[in-house]
């Protein structure tokens, strides 16, 4: 993922959010895992659902994936903090869901970053 900045993407008014993923908030080791994480969670991601605030993202229910998504999710939160994150693991061996919401700011944001949302999934 490259450093991205989206200012006022709600009809360009001068008061929206401004939303930048900071990568220096990460050391280069932090980066290099956060991206190999990004790609393997790219290669695995069962289906992406669309949410009025955001998106979540199902991945398989097995332990490894879960350290991977977890580990994913907290260097993403280094980089971009006006991120809400929420991990479902499901009963059993069921899915895991990783929902990535926020302000209607954010949902937009998101809906410009084409590896976030529903274009990803094949």
């Amino acid at each position: 993922m490259t450093q991205t900045t989206v200012k006022s993407l709600v009809n360009n008014a001068p008061d929206a959010e401004a939303l930048a993923c900071d990568l220096s908030a990460m050391t280069p080791d932090q980066r290099q895992r956060h991206e190999q994480a990004f790609e393997k969670l790219n290669s695995i991601r069962q289906s992406v659902l669309e949410l009025p605030d955001g998106y979540a993202w199902q991945f398989p229910g097995d332990t490894d994936t879960g350290f991977v998504v977890a580990e994913f999710m907290l260097m993403e939160h280094l980089c971009c903090p006006f991120f809400r994150f929420t991990l479902e693991v499901e009963p059993g061996h069921g899915s895991i869901w990783l929902r990535f919401t926020g302000s209607e700011q954010v949902k937009e944001f998101l809906d410009v970053q084409t590896s976030f949302g529903n274009s990803a999934v094949d």
